[in-house]
């Protein structure tokens, strides 16, 4: 009794070193890791799934007065699971070497060749049975406990029961393996939340470009950047003429069609740096870095014409054509501040409306 408390304890011990060690893992990767991850994110997972093994090789369980188990494998698993078979294996030849920190022996040799085993066994069933969700876990557990289990045979001395060490092995680590993919997918699901709710804080609804919020964010980044690199930009306002008349003609839901329909033709007509805004009804904003005046009005220009050329589809199949307005205000002009620089563009865009509309205004 005595003897399975103090496995409980170690046990628990193994647990908390794997929370700390994963809630790290989470705040080290600012984004959910996936197999389509950028490298660098992957392999970070990889290198601090290692060094979570190391923690818990020094938090080793104590089965029987001569024999000690650790739970490595887990963080192996996990890498291999959510980052691939390349982070897996950098992440089993961090643990395999580090084997020879407590000395080479015919001992150390084998606990690195199983580890590698491990490691590229892990990796190949992460790959080649990913869609197969929890059940993957479980099977990673088993391959990795299996291969385990099989050093353990030939490793313990004659003194010790095998079969009692393979048992309590197992029996601690295949609930350490299930808390430690349940804890670790807990903080990647909370992750993808958080990023869906910056996301959405900052993208207009209905055409999924920004929305007003993400417009200020960026005009103000613009006007610091361009204060310490005297770089300059420019910003286009531009709304749809008579837009009142088409919602009251063919009804909001035609209007919407519309506003979608632009958006997608301001992203394809503007330059693939530009930065396209739905700051509210009708009103759209672009955002030109590194733009000159004289390219500000040509990029206007090429918009203005795109829009008076394009027939727009309305819900029941009839086409429709449109004009826009756009002003146009440049940084350095007379204006340095967030609200000079709009205030200049929305005067343009009005006096553009003032004299005919379907016009280009600076």
């Amino acid at each position: 009794m005595m003897e399975m408390m103090e496995i409980f304890k170690d046990w628990i011990a193994n647990i908390s070193v794997m929370i700390a060690g994963f809630y790290i893992v989470g705040k080290l990767i600012k984004e959910p890791v996936t197999i389509y991850s950028k490298y660098r994110e992957k392999y970070r997972m990889g290198y601090l799934g290692a060094a979570i093994g190391l923690l818990l090789m020094f938090f080793s369980i104590q089965v029987t007065d001569e024999v000690m188990i650790d739970l490595r494998h887990i963080p192996l698993i996990l890498v291999a699971y959510f980052a691939g078979i390349g982070p897996a294996i950098v992440c089993a030849g961090i643990l395999a070497f580090s084997r020879f920190f407590f000395g080479v022996s015919d001992s150390s040799i084998l606990a690195f060749a199983t580890t590698i085993i491990v490691g590229v066994s892990v990796g190949l069933v992460g790959k080649y049975f990913r869609g197969e969700g929890f059940r993957t876990n479980i099977l990673l557990n088993i391959v990795s406990m299996a291969i385990i289990s099989i050093h353990l045979g030939v490793v313990l001395p004659e003194s010790v029961s095998n079969f009692e060490v393979v048992v309590y092995f197992w029996i601690v680590a295949i609930p350490a393996g299930l808390f430690a993919l349940l804890f670790f997918k807990d903080i990647q699901k909370s992750k993808r939340l958080v990023l869906q709710l910056a996301n959405d804080s900052q993208t207009d609804y209905l055409t999924g470009v920004g929305n007003v919020r993400f417009f200020y964010r960026r005009l103000n980044e613009y006007i610091r950047g361009a204060q310490k690199k005297e770089k300059a930009f420019a910003l286009l306002l531009l709304d749809i003429d008579h837009f009142k008349k088409v919602n009251d003609t063919y009804g909001h839901d035609a209007g919407d069609q519309i506003l979608m329909q632009l958006s997608e033709l301001l992203q394809s007509s503007a330059r693939y740096t530009d930065e396209v805004s739905r700051n509210g009804g009708e009103e759209f904003s672009i955002l030109l870095p590194q733009c000159s005046a004289g390219t500000a009005r040509e990029v206007a220009e090429r918009i203005r014409k795109a829009v008076e050329n394009y027939k727009f589809k309305l819900p029941d199949g009839r086409f429709i054509h449109l004009t826009i307005s756009i002003g146009i205000s440049h940084y350095g002009d007379g204006a340095f501040l967030p609200e000079e620089l709009y205030k200049k563009a929305d005067e343009a865009l009005y006096y553009a409306k003032e004299t005919g509309r379907n016009k280009v205004c600076i």
